[in-house]
């Protein structure tokens, strides 16, 4: 668990990314953030991007204790909008039997709406809005940290 000035000496390293940068990228460099924070929290990454075809999955990981993580990122520009429930229902429709996830992620530099979190809660599907997304790439939070993972050899982010 970081103290308030860990989170302090992070945000003044180049490691953290504040949320207005987070809002400039294309969402290809958004896939990429994703994949390299979960990188940074100890996770091997698989799959760095989605594309045509990915079938919901932007980014596939593995755990350090094995579990196939799989994520699914929408980049909403610097609207701030919600991202659709209809995201959260295709995700649920994949994750699971198409790619053999154990966690599943939706991730946005947005948010979601009642409905979608509702969903999600309902099915085991992690959401990381815009709040939670700047507590991981802006803090240095790890992603195990703010979804309430528990990872037995967790290390905090360097």
């Amino acid at each position: 668990m970081f103290t308030n000035a860990e989170s302090r000496a992070y945000m003044a390293t180049s490691q953290s990314l504040p949320l207005s940068q987070i809002d400039s990228l294309h969402h290809q460099q958004f896939e990429e953030l994703s994949a390299w924070l979960l990188q940074r929290d100890g996770y091997d990454i698989q799959r760095g991007t989605g594309g045509s075809g990915d079938l919901g999955a932007d980014v596939i990981a593995v755990s350090r204790s094995g579990q196939r993580v799989v994520v699914q990122c929408k980049h909403v520009g610097t609207s701030g909008r919600n991202v659709a429930s209809r995201h959260i229902h295709q995700l649920n429709g994949t994750a699971w039997q198409t790619h053999g996830a154990d966690i599943v992620i939706a991730v946005t530099n947005g948010g979601f709406p009642k409905p979608g979190r509702t969903f999600a809660e309902d099915h085991n599907i992690h959401l990381i809005d815009r709040a939670a997304l700047e507590r991981w790439a802006t803090w240095g939070r790890s992603v195990d940290e703010i979804l309430g993972l528990s990872e037995p050899d967790a290390a905090p982010a360097s």
